[in-house]
């Protein structure tokens, strides 16, 4: 990704967190893009990872906000999280640097969500 299309997703997304928060002052963890190996998946490790997550959250006695691809968001509902909004972000083509061609990234959406403490 780009800076332009980073900063397209967290204006995105912070305005869905900000939503969730007793007042935009309030402090959260920001858990985004979290995954494991594919030769590591179906072992549980991304079940513990959720469950370390939620453990610190509670500890801290704050919200977890990330996201979550169509694929892994099953794992996040049985972990407790819940959806509360979507980001969309429009194909692009973008500059891959001297010497590359360009490479167009195609809309991605991906689902918002908080774990509830």
């Amino acid at each position: 990704m780009d800076a332009e299309t980073y900063r397209n997703y967290y204006e995105q997304a912070t305005k869905i967190y900000v939503e969730h928060l007793d007042t935009t002052e309030s402090p959260w963890i920001d858990c985004r893009g979290l995954a494991v190996l594919p030769s590591h998946q179906r072992r549980g490790y991304g079940e513990q990872l959720l469950n370390w997550i939620a453990h610190k959250a509670w500890l801290e006695d704050v919200p977890i906000f990330g996201d979550s691809s169509p694929t892994a968001l099953p794992i996040y509902l049985r972990g407790g999280s819940e959806q509360i909004g979507k980001v969309k972000l429009s194909a692009k083509v973008v500059d891959a640097g001297p010497g590359r061609e360009p490479v167009r990234l195609e809309e991605v959406e991906a689902t918002l969500i908080r774990w509830k403490t």
